[in-house]
């Protein structure tokens, strides 16, 4: 067997916002449980899972990533990355599938336990018919669609299942093992037990504080440098002001208010009525933050709402996501990478081993035509619009002029 033959990759999927001690610790346990000889993360560009943009655009947040030692960074499409668990995981999944050569997924979780994530991920995959019944019972009384899904795994495999469900990694670890399952992908699952502080834990523990802890940090103004690696630090000093949710409001509501209730029932995460409780409150909420917590209810969580406002200003519909999963459009767009990245990249490409291409310029490598458009187009509009409420230069900070960042390894 070549050497070539028995590289072992292993894959992380992330959002790095910011980049902090918790994931250092992740990506040296990765290279530790797996002997990664590479690390490849799949990161979110500049709109996150939650429904919320990142504090720091998608080309530092991938710098920070290699800056500390992850070899590779792709970008994880807007169309997914913004999305509910089940196609945020997808996306990444198969980002990983495409290249053909990661043997691993590392994930965090706070049960490490494959048996017991894995026996959840098989029944939310094959979804058998008590399976099918609970679930559709429980959304019959109002839950949201990830408490009738608790609820369901709880009637169908037991209490303790339901149980593992109520926890953030769990959750997308959960995702991820259901499609790797799916798309009947090679890929190994590796599990590591969360460090320190929960995903919302809002009080650090020793030098590990939550990303949602650092961020409401950085708008208190409090110094999160004891939280986060030093070369974090420096990025972030690059990055200039930080960037939150509240600074897309006008965008938001110039958007929202051009668009009746049909138009509003098109975006991607409406339906159930949601559009109706949008059109209900969007003229009289004073800002964002108060629209959102007026719309969100005990059938529609809060998540659900912010990522319907960030898919309709970019125009992510229900027919375009459509064609995007039954197109199968997909691509592994480059970040930045390291040297052992760049050498990762030549195998790839030497060897032919990746399914979906792999994209540095988009000028070049991406025609008129080009069937990967209706996705791709998202992804500039996010960093044209992110860069317009962030105050950045729109033309130097582009998706047209941008490049991938190469860390150079120091002697």
């Amino acid at each position: 067997m070549s050497a070539r033959k028995t590289m072992k990759v292993a894959g992380i999927i992330a959002e790095y916002n910011p980049f902090h001690n918790g994931h250092l610790y992740q990506l040296e346990q990765t290279r530790e449980i797996t002997g990664a000889d590479f690390v490849v993360a799949v990161m979110s560009g500049n709109f996150l899972q939650r429904g919320e943009p990142a504090m720091a655009d998608k080309w530092m947040r991938s710098r920070m990533a290699v800056a500390n030692g992850a070899d590779l960074v792709l970008e994880l499409p807007f169309a997914f990355a913004c999305n509910h668990s089940g196609l945020f995981a997808r996306g990444a999944v198969e980002i990983l599938n495409g290249l053909g050569m990661v043997t691993h997924l590392s994930f965090g979780a706070e049960e490490p336990d494959l048996a017991v994530l894995g026996k959840i991920a098989e029944i939310t995959a094959l979804e058998e018919e008590p399976y099918r019944q609970a679930l559709r019972s429980a959304s019959l009384e109002g839950l949201s669609y990830g408490a009738a899904r608790q609820r369901a795994v709880e009637e169908s495999g037991g209490l303790v299942l339901g149980e593992q469900m109520d926890k953030p990694n769990n959750i997308l670890a959960i995702e991820y093992l259901r499609h790797l399952i799916l798309t009947k992908s090679s890929i190994q699952p590796a599990a590591v037990k969360r460090k320190g502080p929960g995903y919302h834990d809002e009080i650090p523990f020793g030098n590990i504080a939550s990303a949602t802890c650092l961020r409401n940090m950085v708008k208190g103004g409090e110094p999160i440098q004891p939280y986060i690696p030093e070369a974090t630090w420096e990025i972030l000093k690059e990055a200039g002001k930080p960037v939150f949710l509240e600074d897309f409001a006008s965008l938001v509501f110039y958007r929202l208010l051009q668009q009746d209730e049909n138009a509003l029932s098109e975006i991607y995460s409406a339906g159930e009525g949601l559009e109706n409780r949008f059109a209900k409150f969007m003229r009289t909420s004073p800002n964002l933050l108060s629209l959102i917590q007026q719309v969100k209810s005990r059938r529609y969580a809060e998540t659900r709402v912010k990522r319907m406002l960030f898919q309709g200003l970019m125009g992510l519909t229900k027919n375009r996501m459509d064609l995007i999963l039954n197109e199968k459009l997909l691509y592994g767009r480059i970040l930045a990478f390291n040297d052992r990245g760049r050498e990762l990249m030549k195998v790839i490409r030497k060897e032919e081993r990746a399914s979906i291409p792999l994209i540095t310029n988009i000028n070049k490598e991406i025609g008129d035509e080009d069937r990967l458009l209706p996705l791709l187009e998202l992804d500039i509009l996010a960093s044209d619009v992110y860069n317009l409420a962030a105050g950045l230069d729109r033309y130097g900070q582009s998706d047209f002029v941008q490049r991938p960042y190469y860390h150079k390894e120091k002697l």
